[in-house]
Formats: structure tokens, sequence, C-alpha cells
């Protein structure tokens, strides 16, 4: 099963977060229209929960090299070598975040403008641009979530679409100053893992990728290489093996010959039953005798005469 990091994964992918458009924008729209409301609080935040990402990701690193085997401190460094190599977070390029944000006014204008051609077809194609004149004044009625019911307004007609919305450019002007905060958070970053990657890199941390034995091998590998000690384990387990034979045999033999045993109670079934055969016998047969001993009657009841009585 893979390793997972979760500080490490967490601080590094906010980290690249500060460096693609969606946070450059939120810094560089702040820095075009400053002031002390939310904005200002939710960007220092952003900062300031960075930098706690980042003692988070010191504190694990550090768990990770006194508490894991080679492997698992091998794949934390390597992996997060590698992070660092292909997003280059350990510099900052000004000429890559410039790209970025290029790349980001580029998609957002074009956004843009196809939200704005859609808009544009759906309001030409309603049927009031046609019904009414240029400048004409009518009466919409349409349904208000605010007042739960249908409202009334007046409209004027313009053969024209309007353009109210703006597309979310980062303006270049402040992207100097954004720098600056980049640099700052970059140089955070570097400090809180800059002296454990030397470490590692120097191969005082590991010294080799090999894996770390486990207890088990250990053991067996000492138990091979200890003819001694192999021998009495053997001597044991053959003398383990013995008893337990011994005493189910034991245990057999008084099952089957015991007072108890099978083929003892099977001999007190058998001389139980012949006797209980025998009583049997002698019972029918005194039944027998006392019926033919019995003594019948001699005189019979007189005979009813069939003459009537006189």
């Amino acid at each position: 099963m893979q390793p997972i990091f979760p500080r490490r994964n967490w601080a590094i992918n906010t980290l690249i977060e500060f460096r693609q458009g969606g946070v450059i924008y939120d810094f560089c729209k702040y820095f075009e229209e400053p002031g002390d409301g939310w904005e200002k609080e939710h960007l220092e935040f952003k900062v300031s929960h960075l930098f706690e990402l980042f003692q988070g990701l010191k504190e694990e690193l550090n768990q990770t090299i006194h508490t894991s085997n080679k492997i698992t401190i091998t794949t934390y460094f390597e992996e997060l070598k590698q992070i660092i190599s292909s997003w280059n977070l350990n510099n900052v390029d000004s000429d890559e975040i410039l790209q970025e944000v290029e790349d980001w006014n580029e998609k957002k204008y074009n956004d843009f403008l196809e939200e704005i051609e859609k808009k544009s077809t759906e309001y030409f194609n309603k049927p009031e641009r046609t019904k009414y004149a240029y400048l004409e004044e009518y009466e919409n009625t349409f349904y208000s979530p605010f007042s739960m019911g249908l409202k009334t307004t007046k409209v004027i007609n313009k053969n024209f679409f309007c353009i109210e919305d703006k597309p979310k450019l980062i303006d270049i002007q402040y992207f100097d100053k954004y720098l600056k905060i980049l640099t700052r958070v970059t140089d955070e970053f570097n400090s809180s893992i800059s002296k454990e990657l030397k470490l590692y890199d120097e191969g005082k941390i590991i010294s080799d990728i090999n894996a770390e034995k486990s207890f088990y091998e250990k053991t067996m590998e000492k138990i091979k290489n200890n003819k001694i000690i192999a021998g009495i384990l053997i001597g044991f387990l053959i003398y383990g093996g013995i008893s337990e034979t011994i005493k189910y045999t034991k245990e057999n033999r008084e099952n089957l010959f015991g007072n108890d045993g099978l083929l003892n109670q099977k001999k007190k079934d058998s001389t139980t039953l012949n006797k209980y055969s025998q009583s049997e016998s002698e019972n029918i047969q005194d039944s027998t005798i006392n019926i033919n001993e019995e003594k019948l009657p001699t005189t019979l009841y007189p005979m009813k005469s069939t003459s009537p009585v006189p």
C-alpha cells in the first residue's frame, strides 16, 4: 500500500494555488481597489494559513524521519523532491508566473466573449425587439421572489445590447507587488524543509534505499547463524510434539479402555441388557404358571327355564 502524507499534500497543493491565476487575481484585484473590508481579511488569512500548513509539513517530515522505516522515509523525500522540481516551488521565476497570468487573462477573456455572444443572441431573439419601436416604452411583468408575486415595470426598448459585466483579468501593473508576496511565501516554504532535504541529500538520514528487515526476518536470520539456538529450538519442537502425542495417546486409551471408556461402557450395557432380558423371561414364565394353576369353577350357573312360571 502506497503511504499517504496528508500534511505535505495539503501544504504543497495550497502553495501551488499561490502560483495559479485564481489567487493572483484575488490579490491584484485587492491591490487595484484596496480597503479594510472582508477582502483584506480573507487574503491575510490565506497567507497565515499557508504558513501554518508549512509548520505542519515540517512536523510531519520530522515525525516520518524518526518513526518510519527507510522505505517510507525515502518515499516521502523522493516524492517531495519530484513535486518541488516539477513545479519549481523552491524558486520564484517571474517569467513563469507572468506566463501563468497571460494564460489566465487569455482564457478568461475568451470565456467572457462567449458569454456576451450568448446573452446578446438571447436579447435580440426576444419578441420585444420587433414588437416595439426603438426607444419605445412598454411594460414588463415578471414574478418577483422578494415580493412573492407579480411585478410590473416600465422598460425602454433598445436595439443594442448593453454589456454591464467585466472580464476577470489580472492587471499587470500590480504583478510586481504580488511577486513580493509570492517570494515571501516561497522563502517560508524553503525554510521549513531545507534543513531536512540537505541531510537527506547528504545521506545523513538514509544511507541507502533498502528496506529495513522486519523483526521476524531479523530473528530468523539470527537463528540460522546460531546453531546452538537452532538446536535448542528444534529440541523444544520435537519435545513438544512427542508430549502432545503421548498426551493424546493417554486420552484416547482412557476414552476406550477406562472405567467410563467406550468399550467398557458397551460391556456394561450388554450385561445390563442380558440381566433385563432374563428378568423379563422369568416374569413371563411366572405368569404362565399362575394361569395354568388357576382353579376353574366346578359348578355352573343354573340354566334358565323356558316353561312359564306357575
